[in-house]
């Protein structure tokens, strides 16, 4: 059975970083109203899944594709909410193809678009 990205992430240990919870990882972040819409491809734009990112629910590190077939599917939400830390963007406005192949060998094309705003402390 295909691993997702989530998986993948969970089963590795890193070198230089750790794991630990959003709110650590992310601690000058007070407010954060984040949509991501998975879709079948951004040609096709047929929806498959919905999430909804706050504080207090701000998922994971990575959001997995609902593609079967897909094999180390989805994207890194947390690369996302890193760069929008970095360069204090308040808006979030995104399309992201998903990083899995499916198990024929061709890559998904499932993608993903994220959109939202982020409130910092002061």
């Amino acid at each position: 059975m295909p691993k997702k990205a989530s998986d993948i992430f969970n089963e590795t240990n890193y070198v230089f970083g750790s794991k630990g919870d959003f709110k650590d990882a992310f601690p000058e972040i007070q407010e954060m109203s984040i949509n991501v819409t998975e879709l079948e491809s951004l040609i096709w734009m047929k929806e498959q899944a919905a999430h909804y990112l706050t504080v207090d629910y701000p998922g994971g590190e990575y959001i997995d594709c609902t593609n079967p077939s897909c094999d180390g599917g989805g994207f890194s939400m947390g690369n996302i909410l890193r760069g929008a830390v970095n360069g204090k963007e308040e808006e979030i406005e995104k399309s992201i193809t998903c990083q899995g192949a499916e198990t024929s060998g061709r890559r998904c094309m499932h993608a993903f678009k994220v959109n939202g705003s982020i409130k910092y402390r002061a």
